[in-house]
């Protein structure tokens, strides 16, 4: 059973993590600094978007981290009992091919960390990145993503499906009845009901 992990929890985490790969900058130093693009989970954690409160890892849309580096994080993941893919880019599939679906923006973290260049994505991203996820969810059993879509939309300001009409065309360019007619469908009913 996977165990589910808190942003502090992720904070000291990637603080560990950015300890011992200076502690093994000797061995890695053309790897460092790892660079972090987080999406999904803790993203929605960062942004304070996500209900529960917790995720189970740190998506980033990256290319995979060397083998050194890879070990570093494996050591981080036995030392806190946290999932071995903690730290994972299995979901990013091709880089470049998530970079123009989603078009992202990233932002910055300061955490004080050396050897980790760590970037979220903003809110926007986000909302595209779960439109995307959610529009067959049906199809990849993946059960929180429409659930993110819907919170990111009402912390975005959403009350009604118009407001939602006007982010996702006028602001953010969107054709939501050619692109997403699922969720078209179920926006509309979400935000008709509440």
């Amino acid at each position: 059973m996977r165990s589910p992990v808190t942003l502090e929890g992720f904070k000291r985490a990637l603080k560990m993590l950015d300890i011992r790969l200076e502690a093994k900058s000797d061995l890695i130093k053309d790897d460092l600094p790892i660079v972090i693009k987080a999406i999904g989970g803790f993203a929605l954690l960062y942004h304070k978007i996500r209900i529960k409160g917790v995720t189970y890892d740190i998506d980033s849309v990256t290319p995979d981290y060397p083998v050194g580096v890879s070990r570093v994080i494996a050591e981080v993941s036995s030392e806190l009992s946290l999932e071995e893919d903690w730290l994972n880019n299995d979901n990013a599939m091709d880089v470049e091919m998530v970079e123009n679906m989603i078009d992202p923006f990233w932002s910055l973290v300061n955490w004080e960390l050396r050897n980790i260049t760590l970037y979220v994505a903003d809110l926007e991203t986000l909302l595209r990145s779960k439109l995307l996820a959610s529009e067959d969810d049906d199809l990849t059993f993946r059960v929180q993503d429409y659930p993110d879509l819907l919170d990111i939309l009402r912390s975005m300001g959403c009350k009604t499906y118009r407001d939602v009409s006007i982010l996702l065309e006028d602001k953010m360019e969107l054709n939501i009845v050619r692109d997403f007619p699922r969720n078209l469908k179920r926006l509309k009913e979400s935000f008709e009901m509440g």
